[in-house]
C-alpha cells in the first residue's frame, strides 16, 4: 500500500502479511510482519506475534506483543476481544 500526502508531496510505502497456525481446537498462533518506508527515515520493520484463545464459539481473546526488528527497541503489548458476527 502507499499513502500519499498532498501537503508534503511524499509517499509512505508499506507492506504487511500475517501467517497463522491452529495449535488445538481452541488455540491458535499468528505472526504478522510489517515493513514501512517513511520519507526521510530509515526502513521500519515490525513483528507482532500473538496467541488467540477461543472462549466460546464466535468469541476469542488475543494476547500479543509488537516490536521493531531493525531499529532501537520499541516493544508494546496488545489485548483484544474478537467477536464473529
Amino acid at each position: 500500500a502507499a499513502y500519499y500526502d498532498l501537503e508534503t508531496d511524499q509517499a509512505i510505502w508499506q507492506i504487511e502479511g500475517t501467517i497463522g497456525v491452529r495449535l488445538s481446537d481452541r488455540l491458535a498462533g499468528t505472526l504478522s510482519l510489517k515493513v514501512e518506508d517513511w520519507p526521510e527515515a530509515d526502513l521500519l520493520i515490525t513483528a507482532s506475534p500473538s496467541v488467540i484463545f477461543e472462549l466460546r464459539p464466535g468469541t476469542s481473546i488475543r494476547f500479543g506483543v509488537q516490536g521493531t526488528l531493525n531499529q532501537d527497541p520499541n516493544l508494546g503489548a496488545a489485548l483484544s476481544l474478537w467477536q464473529e458476527f
